[in-house]
C-alpha cells in the first residue's frame, strides 16, 4: 500500500491558516552548505523551530504540561490523514507537523498515550517504522529517542520528511571500501561509517525488513550490551529500489555544551536525527550566520559516540 499524501496536505494548509503560512514560509528559509571533513551539511535557518529547539523534556517540566500529541489536545484545525493499525499490535495516526522544516513534515503519532521508545521493550515498532518507509516512497523516517531529540519523550511517534534534504541518505554510498567496515548477516549487511570521524554513524541495508530487524537487534546489542533502558539513539529509514535503508546514529549527549554557554558562546543547536542526517537547523539568526564547519564539528564530537570509541567490541557482538 502507498500512501498518498498530497491531498491531506493541501487540505490541511487550505484549513489551517498558521500551518499553511509556515510551510509557505519554507519558501524563504536561508541555507548554507559547510564542510566537515569530506562531509557535507546543510545548515538552515528556520525560525519556526525555535519551540522545537528550546523545549524543556525533563521530567517535571512534562509532567507540568499536556500531551501535544494526544487527540483531545490536538488544535481543532489539525486533523488526521487515517488509522493505520500494522501487523504488530500498534496504531497511528498521521498528522500535519505545522512547524516543518521539509516541503512535506509529517508526524506518525501512537494512537495511545505510551512513551517513546523502541528498545529493548518495543523492538516491533522498528518493523512498524520500515513499513512506513515502504508506504511513503520519495520520503525518509526518522525516530528521535527520548535522550536525544524527542520534544514529545512521553508519546510515540515517528516523523517524515522529504528524501534529498540530509547528506546521509546519499552521500554515505560515496565513502571508499577503506571508510566502510561491514558485516553480512543472511540478505543484510551492516556498514560502519569508518570516514565520517565525527559522526559514527552505521548503515543496515537488506531488501528483507525481517532480516534488517534482525539485524538491527544485534548491532544495538554490540553498541550498548543488555541494557534495560533505551540508549540514546536516532533512526532514519528509506525504502528505494526494493531495499530498505536504515540509519543508526548512537548518541553521547542529548545536547551540546554551545547549548548552556552565555553571550556569544551559544549557539542554539538542539540536534535530532534531521541534524545528524545532515540537514542543521538553527532557529535563531544570529546562531546561523556564525556557525562554520568548525562549530559543526565540536557539536558532532559532543553529542555523537566519537572515533575513539571501539568498534571492534560491537563487532564482536554480533
Amino acid at each position: 500500500m502507498t500512501i498518498d499524501i498530497e491531498p491531506f496536505f493541501q487540505q490541511q494548509c487550505a484549513a489551517w491558516p498558521s500551518a499553511g503560512a509556515n510551510y509557505s514560509a519554507l519558501n524563504a528559509v536561508q541555507t548554507k552548505e559547510l564542510m566537515v571533513g569530506q562531509v557535507q551539511y546543510r545548515v538552515q535557518y528556520n525560525p519556526g523551530r525555535i519551540t522545537s529547539s528550546a523545549s524543556q523534556v525533563d521530567a517535571e517540566s512534562i509532567a507540568n504540561r499536556p500531551c501535544f500529541l494526544c487527540t483531545d489536545h490536538l488544535p481543532s484545525e489539525q486533523q488526521t490523514l487515517g488509522t493505520y493499525g500494522h501487523g504488530y499490535g500498534h496504531t497511528y495516526h498521521i498528522l500535519l507537523n505545522p512547524y516543518p522544516i521539509f516541503p512535506r513534515h509529517l508526524t506518525i503519532k501512537h494512537v495511545e498515550h505510551t512513551r517513546q521508545l523502541i528498545f529493548p521493550t518495543a523492538p516491533e515498532r522498528l518493523l512498524d517504522m520500515l513499513e512506513f518507509a515502504e508506504e511513503l516512497p520519495g520520503y525518509t523516517i526518522f525516530y528521535n529517542g527520548a535522550k536525544c531529540g524527542a520534544s514529545a519523550p512521553d508519546h510515540f511517534h515517528f516523523q517524515v520528511g522529504n528524501r534529498g534534504f540530509m547528506s546521509i541518505e546519499s552521500q554515505w554510498r560515496k565513502l571508499s571500501p577503506m571508510e566502510l567496515a561491514s558485516f553480512r548477516s543472511g540478505k543484510s549487511t551492516v556498514y560502519v561509517l569508518l570516514g565520517d570521524l565525527f559522526r559514527r554513524a552505521l548503515i543496515v541495508e537488506g531488501s528483507d525488513a525481517g532480516g534488517i530487524f534482525e539485524l538491527t537487534e544485534k548491532v544495538m546489542h554490540g553498541v550498548w550490551g543488555n541494557t534495560p533502558e533505551e540508549p540514546p539513539v536516532n533512526l532514519l529509514a528509506w525504502y528505494e529500489g526494493g531495499r530498505y535503508t536504515l540509519c543508526i546514529i548512537p548518541r553521547a549527549a542529548h545536547r551540546p555544551r554551545c547549548y548552556y554557554a552565555k553571550g556569544n558562546a551559544r549557539l542554539l543547536s538542539s540536534p535530532g536525527a534531521v541534524d545528524l542526517g545532515g540537514l542543521f537547523v538553527l532557529p535563531r539568526q544570529e546562531d546561523f550566520e556564525k556557525i562554520t564547519g568548525r562549530h559543526l564539528a565540536q557539536i558532532l564530537s559532543e553529542v555523537c559516540l566519537y572515533a575513539d570509541y571501539d568498534w571492534k567490541i560491537t563487532y564482536s557482538r554480533l
